[in-house]
């Protein structure tokens, strides 16, 4: 994925701003043309009053909205320029750390709200709240820290298949293998891919292929260990074995079915009698 293509998705809070729906200005709105199908996200933190609270953000892109749930307010709705509450009630969970909103669900207006980067400040009863931009995981990383930053990264993991019979086979190898994923925590793409990796880490445990993650910073393609180890899109997956780069896992249709993609690397190595 090119890096044009992976931009952070705070920049969608801009296209709300744009004004995709009209500001609301009765008391109450009925629901007609609500958001359906809102992702989980990661890229915020909350703060209500000054403090940083437990919560979850769930964004659609068409349209534009941004969900945030809390213990500390109602649930409110981000679209156009405004602020909206809606009853929990109104929201309706479905697998995968996605929600949709019920068609008859009723928004009370809070105001407008203001986008000042990498803030996005509103009001919802008396409280002032605060969208922050959560900083992106930079770095080499384990598993268990990606999931820590990305929640929903594990949520589709668990959601996907594999195929049994690659994993097998993977299973028997005997080599040192390091799959080293670069990816970026603020990458809407990598938000599709990465589980991929995630679950056949998860089908691999206890076997001699080991993974890590590297997060990059939005535009990538400067930083230097990214530069050095030429990469041009993300996420991409460099397999290593006895530490020699033998071949990488990069594009969609590779992710798709990683341990197939891996497999067919490590087959080739075979082949030539390498990497023993």
């Amino acid at each position: 994925m090119k890096s044009s293509r992976t931009w952070p998705l705070h920049y969608a809070l801009a296209l709300l701003i744009a004004g995709v729906f009209a500001s609301a200005s009765a008391q109450m709105i009925p629901g007609a043309g609500l958001p359906h199908d809102l992702q989980r996200i990661s890229d915020y933190v909350l703060l209500v009053d000054g403090k940083q609270v437990p919560a979850k953000m769930y964004q659609s892109d068409r349209p534009s909205a941004v969900l945030v749930t809390s213990s500390s307010l109602p649930p409110v709705l981000l679209m156009g320029s405004s602020a909206v509450t809606v009853k929990p009630a109104a929201i309706e969970e479905k697998p995968g750390d996605v929600v949709s909103l019920r068609s008859d669900a009723v928004l009370t207006p809070q105001g407008k709200f203001q986008y000042t980067d990498p803030d996005i400040k509103f009001s919802v009863e008396g409280h002032a709240a605060i969208l922050r931009v959560q900083p992106p995981m930079l770095g080499l990383r384990q598993a268990g820290e990606v999931t820590t930053h990305n929640p929903e990264y594990l949520t589709s993991a668990k959601a996907l298949s594999v195929k049994g019979q690659e994993i097998a086979a993977l299973q028997k190898e005997r080599r040192p293998v390091t799959v080293r994923v670069y990816y970026g925590s603020w990458c809407s793409h990598c938000r599709r891919l990465v589980p991929h990796a995630i679950r056949l880490e998860q089908e691999l445990k206890g076997s001699k292929i080991h993974f890590e993650y590297f997060g990059v910073p939005p535009g990538f393609t400067s930083d230097p260990e990214a530069r050095k180890a030429v990469i041009q899109s993300i996420p991409t997956g460099i397999v290593y074995v006895n530490g020699n780069e033998v071949g990488r896992i990069l594009g969609d249709q590779a992710w798709q079915s990683p341990e197939s993609t891996l497999r067919v690397i490590l087959a080739a190595i075979s082949a030539k009698g390498g990497g023993r």
